[in-house]
């Protein structure tokens, strides 16, 4: 039987603790009330002060609360490719439990 590659996981491993910090920092913007925003004329990130007004007077606006594929792109992680590997890893794993 062969052996499951799994790269993309092994990426999400090895950055594991990193992942750990970059959430608690992003949880620290949220309680000092402070978002992560995209400008959408100027094409740049910033951290801004949750003002909703400011939003839509100068363009800037929250990027998603969902950071995993913000994470995955810092991270170089193909989140389809990793999501595939668990399946097949899941796989590999029944398979041997039913040959047992």
């Amino acid at each position: 039987m062969m052996e499951t590659k799994t790269p993309e996981l092994n990426k999400i491993l090895a950055n594991k603790e990193k992942s750990v910090l970059l959430t608690e920092f992003i949880d620290w913007l949220k309680e000092h009330h402070r978002s992560i925003c995209y400008n959408v004329f100027q094409d740049r990130v910033m951290v801004r002060l949750l003002d909703p007004p400011h939003y839509v007077e100068d363009e800037w606006v929250p990027i998603s609360d969902n950071f995993e594929q913000l994470f995955a792109d810092f991270f170089e992680i193909d989140l389809v490719k990793a999501e595939a590997e668990r399946v097949a890893m899941l796989a590999e794993i029944r398979e041997r439990n039913y040959m047992v």
